[in-house]
């Protein structure tokens, strides 16, 4: 239930605030945040 909430939560905050993103910024930013929510995981299990 946390990660379905979670899950939603960050997307609709996402959607928001990386639209106004340039794109070079987007670019950059994903691959950060794909390894910052891996390191997460690793971390939590």
């Amino acid at each position: 239930l946390f990660l379905v909430a979670g899950t939603w939560i960050g997307l609709y905050f996402s959607e928001k605030f990386i639209s106004k993103l340039p794109d070079l910024w987007r670019a950059k930013l994903y691959p950060l945040l794909l390894i910052i929510v891996v390191l997460v995981m690793l971390l939590v299990n």
